[in-house]
């Protein structure tokens, strides 16, 4: 039964990931003064180039007014999210993020960038293991598959740092997360680990009127 039903999991992610592939992307206008910036769908190096140079821009005509990222995104070339992740981190603008859905892998590393950040209440941010657990070794020769996981054990060591800087979480159980299934947190599981620095809170909705 749980072979099953991570089966089924799986199926609904690879569904999920193809039907996100189809938004359209947000458009990154150099000539407006829109503080926001929309991480929707995969992070490839496309997302990666207009993103940077559209926070190079709005630093450069007001480095004292804070930058917005919402993020509803996902990524396994991670090296997109550190390359976003280190320049927010090099600028003296405030970069705030905003997880509104999923902030997965590259995106869970461009969330953990921001000086603040923020969850709404459904939303989750998951850093998964597959750049690991998904290499197809067999085809590569001994040597080959040494070099590939001294490289992954570099790549890991490097998201274990960035959540460690950016988080409660010690050492030990970081590794232990990123050893096993991978990292997956609710709103509430982020504010115990101190991932976030505050909760996205809804406005009140009047409640139906029940019969009675």
């Amino acid at each position: 039964m749980i072979a099953e039903n991570k089966f089924a999991m799986d199926e609904l992610n690879t569904r999920g990931r193809a039907d996100m592939n189809h938004i359209k992307k947000t458009e990154f206008s150099d000539d407006s003064d829109d503080r926001n910036i929309y991480l929707f769908g995969i992070i490839d190096i496309d997302t990666l180039t207009k993103c940077i140079n559209r926070l190079i821009y709005l630093e450069s005509i007001d480095s004292t007014r804070e930058i917005t990222i919402y993020i509803n995104a996902f990524g396994d070339d991670f090296m997109n999210g550190f390359a976003i992740y280190d320049y927010i981190d090099s600028m003296h603008t405030n970069v705030k993020t905003i997880c509104i859905g999923k902030a997965e892998n590259s995106a869970a590393i461009v969330f953990l960038a921001g000086r603040e950040r923020i969850m709404s209440k459904h939303s989750v941010i998951e850093i998964t293991d597959n750049f690991k657990h998904n290499m197809a070794l067999s085809v590569y020769k001994i040597d080959e598959i040494e070099n590939i996981m001294e490289r992954l054990d570099q790549l890991s060591n490097m998201i274990s740092e960035v959540i460690l800087d950016n988080s409660k979480l010690g050492m030990f159980e970081v590794c232990d997360m990123l050893n096993s299934n991978g990292a997956f947190f609710t709103q509430s599981d982020a504010e115990k680990a101190g991932i976030i620095t505050a909760k996205l809170h809804n406005t009140e909705r009047s409640k139906p009127h029940q019969r009675s």
